[in-house]
């Protein structure tokens, strides 16, 4: 069964909209104290709903909207966010596509994924890295607060992949 690819301008246009909510309107709403990673549940939604193929671009091209608004070295959050969607579109063609704990399983899988290599980029490119104290205090409650949001932010996405496919 091919799926149909969505038109680019629109994913642009709503990718560019994500990324500017994930860095001017969700610092605004800490859950356990970090911020929820619209941008990665979006992707992670698309790519439950879409497959890995069209995920990646928009992985990339999410990835690069974020890298150019934040402070961190250029390209690690592109890597990171390609790397999750990766991991992610593995276990999407499999027989628990249709179950309600799906997308929260890739929700955290992806999650601690994206942290985990974006600690890595970080460290590679000489910073401290704490991994104890980010483990603990930043990749486990981002796993928690993304899985809070999951449900919402998924939901959306597949209403909106229901009107434009």
């Amino acid at each position: 069964m091919e799926r149909s690819a969505i038109n680019p301008y629109f994913a642009g246009a709503l990718l560019l909209t994500v990324a500017l909510l994930q860095t001017s309107v969700m610092p605004n709403f800490l859950l356990l104290g970090v911020v929820p990673d619209l941008m990665l549940l979006v992707i992670v939604s698309w790519t439950l709903l879409q497959g890995t193929r069209e995920s990646i671009a928009w992985a990339l091209a999410g990835g690069l909207l974020l890298d150019l608004l934040s402070g961190g070295p250029f390209g690690a959050i592109t890597v990171s966010l390609s790397f999750a969607t990766l991991v992610t579109g593995l276990g999407s063609p499999s027989v628990f596509q249709g179950t309600l704990w799906l997308p929260i399983l890739a929700c955290s899988v992806a999650t601690g994924i994206y942290n985990i290599v974006y600690l890595l980029i970080l460290q590679l490119s000489a910073h401290p890295v704490p991994w104890g104290t980010s483990l603990l205090q930043v990749t486990i409650p981002s796993m928690i607060a993304n899985t809070l949001i999951m449900y919402p932010v998924y939901w959306s996405v597949r209403w909106l992949h229901q009107r434009i496919s």
